[in-house]
């Protein structure tokens, strides 16, 4: 959906609008953590594009500086957060100029100026709970911004299929480039280090455990 070297067709630097509220949230979790690497790797392989972070509440997010062709704007009124006034009304008209809209939590706005990129990174609350008004409510949401984007994007083969049989979307239109790992991880192989960690758990030096992930 974004052309791979710099510029738009327009011939001015490629413009990237990018809802980013979980990258300032006091407490980041795995969306807000994957946003910030992930537009941390794209403003320094595309120094061409020019990516605006916007958000709502204040917050420091030092992983962006240094950064030129990466900024982040606060957009914020009394009652932003009724009737998805942040997602619906302010964030598409800050980003009226922008060339792509980059809605990364699951839910994004009907209408935009530019086209529409959509990450919906499961639908959990639809597995787990279909019946709720709350999951009802919320499938919703995710069905219109999925068919009303462009592309959406997601990080598994598993939550692709269910995006196609759940929400309709047509598989054409669903890309799964594969999450990477974080800066920083690698393998650990210094034993003092293994063990430190284990304690941390109430694990006692090469005890066996099990580890669940998911």
């Amino acid at each position: 959906p974004w052309p791979p070297s710099g510029g738009s067709s327009g011939g001015h630097p490629m413009r990237v609008a990018v809802d980013a509220r979980q990258a300032f949230r006091p407490h980041r979790r795995g969306m807000g953590k994957s946003l910030v690497d992930l537009y941390r790797t794209l403003a320094a392989r595309r120094p061409g594009w020019d990516v605006v972070f916007y958000h709502q509440v204040p917050a420091d997010v030092p992983e962006l500086a240094g950064l030129p062709n990466l900024r982040a704007v606060r957009l914020d009124v009394p009652g932003a957060d009724r009737f998805d006034l942040w997602e619906q009304v302010l964030f598409p008209a800050a980003a009226v100029r922008a060339d792509v809209v980059h809605a990364p939590a699951n839910t994004g706005p009907l209408l935009t100026a530019a086209p529409l990129v959509v990450t919906v990174h499961d639908l959990i609350p639809l597995d787990f709970g279909p019946h709720t008004e709350a999951s009802r409510r919320w499938g919703a949401r995710v069905r219109a911004a999925a068919h009303r984007a462009k592309h959406v994007l997601t990080p598994s083969g598993y939550s692709r299929g269910r995006i196609v049989a759940a929400l309709g979307v047509p598989a054409a239109k669903v890309t799964v480039p594969g999450w990477g790992p974080r800066p920083g991880l690698g393998r650990v192989d210094d034993p003092v280090a293994i063990d430190r960690a284990a304690a941390r758990f109430g694990l006692a030096p090469r005890e066996p455990y099990l580890f669940g992930f998911g």
